[in-house]
């Protein structure tokens, strides 16, 4: 009998480009009970709909779309299946859609197939989606009619400038602002003749996703949403930066119990700081990249 629990659990199967086992199975099979079980706990909070049974299911389509291109990128078995638990226990993932009934999940989703087409070599497909999961969470924004505060749950920059002061001067300064950093970004690749590849595409748009909401004004406190999926998947394609969401998710989870209770374990400029060192990291891994792809780019031309 032990030998043959044994040989059934090492049995192996082909799946895609890996060999999984039954245990492997029952992995996956344990995690994404967990996962059902911590929503459970949470989802009567909030009133429970249809809408929100439907997201919270969405959620596991995230998960596995997130192994899904994790196996892609990396090739490995340990990594695809670290990264769908990451995914499906993640904090934020369980209170947007189970406690507070948000609908990121919807841009998490469309992220992930924008990652997973640019991986294939469908670039502009993966542009399209990007786009497109900017537009639906632009269509989820509050705006300025929502009140007079220049931050409207996110610990964004205002969290150390102020919230009430010039908000309709600071408002339009700061989309300028994030204009000119774009602008700029589009200016130092095209001035290196640099190409976003598959190693410097997840990193570039993670530092986007944390520049534009802690720029922008009237930005609610699930704005960080999509930089939280994409820090996961940062961090499992680079483990030297395993502290990058692990920062991040704090502070989402936090801005997210300001929001919905009212309290914070920490001053919100505490966390303002936090995004700041974020996305100073983040930023300078990008330019990094840009730079040693650049310099490879001069060496291959001075040697023709």
């Amino acid at each position: 009998m032990d030998d043959f629990l044994r040989k059934l659990l090492y049995r192996r199967f082909e799946v895609g480009r890996f060999q999984v086992t039954v245990l492997d199975l029952l992995l996956a099979v344990c995690i994404t009970g967990t996962g059902v079980m911590l929503r459970k706990s949470v989802m009567e909070y909030t009133p429970v709909t249809l809408l929100k049974w439907i997201r919270m299911g969405l959620d596991f389509v995230m998960a596995g779309l997130g192994a899904g291109y994790i196996a892609l990128r990396t090739e490995s078995k340990n990594k695809t299946i670290l990264t769908y638990a990451l995914l499906v226990i993640w904090p934020v993932f369980i209170a947007n859609s189970a406690l507070w009934g948000k609908s990121g999940v919807y841009s998490g989703i469309i992220l992930i197939l924008g990652l997973l087409a640019w991986e294939r070599g469908m670039k502009l497909v993966g542009l399209e989606a990007v786009a497109a999961a900017v537009f639906l969470t632009a269509l989820e924004l509050p705006g300025a009619e929502e009140g007079s505060l220049l931050t409207l749950g996110w610990p964004n920059f205002f969290e150390l400038t102020g919230k009430t002061m010039f908000v309709d001067l600071y408002s339009k300064v700061a989309w300028m602002l994030i204009l000119g950093f774009l602008c700029c970004g589009v200016y130092v690749m095209w001035k290196g003749n640099v190409r976003p590849g598959r190693e410097i595409f997840l990193p570039i748009l993670l530092f986007l996703a944390i520049l534009v909401p802690y720029l922008a004004p009237f930005m609610p406190a699930w704005a960080g949403y999509g930089a939280d999926v994409l820090a996961v998947l940062f961090a499992v394609t680079a483990p030297e930066k395993f502290y990058v969401p692990m920062l991040h998710v704090v502070v989402s989870y936090s801005a997210y119990a300001f929001a919905l209770n009212g309290e914070s374990k920490l001053p919100m400029a505490v966390y303002s700081v936090i995004l700041l060192v974020l996305l100073l990291d983040v930023g300078a891994y990008v330019y990094r990249l840009v730079a040693e792809q650049a310099e490879e780019r001069l060496d291959s031309w001075q040697q023709m």
